[in-house]
């Protein structure tokens, strides 16, 4: 619904293919975060159920990070739309989808991954306050690497080899 808080978890891609969530831009540090690294993608639902995002299509390229508009199709990249019923809010929808509008095409203070990622965006739009739970929970000590069971499997049984 315009207005919502929305995000698409990222769960580990392990050993299957890369390419859903491949860009121009993609290296292979990009590749291991997404086979080994759980965390959530944040945006602003807006009409005809497009999203407005902060994204970084490379963690080596973060300069060139940006708050773009997308279609639902382009944002899931094949997960599924979560509406985060935790969040704060403290504006209207109609205020969020604004706020969201007004830093569209901007690097809205520059892509860094602990300081100023897609949730810090998704929370100023919300409450005006640039926080991120997953960067509190990070920096905390909880893991966020995950390895699916059978590329745990694999590993194991690659590790027993040395």
């Amino acid at each position: 619904m315009e207005g919502d808080i929305i995000y698409v978890v990222r769960k580990p891609l392990g050993l299957k293919s890369f390419s859903s969530r491949r860009s121009s831009r993609s290296g292979k540090l990009d590749q291991l975060i997404a086979r080994t690294m759980i965390y959530r993608h944040y945006g602003i639902e807006v009409e005809d159920g497009n999203i407005i995002h902060f994204i970084c299509d490379s963690i080596l390229y973060t300069h060139e990070g940006s708050i773009r508009k997308t279609t639902m199709e382009d944002f899931l990249k094949g997960g599924e739309k979560k509406v985060d019923l935790e969040m704060s809010v403290k504006f209207s929808r109609e205020r969020v989808v604004k706020r969201a509008y007004s830093r569209l095409n901007t690097t809205f203070d520059g892509y860094h991954v602990y300081n100023n990622n897609c949730e810090h965006f998704a929370a100023w739009c919300a409450n005006g306050n640039k926080v991120s739970r997953q960067v509190f929970f990070a920096k905390s000590g909880h893991t966020l690497i995950q390895l699916p069971k059978k590329a745990k499997d694999k590993l194991v049984s690659v590790m027993a080899i040395f």
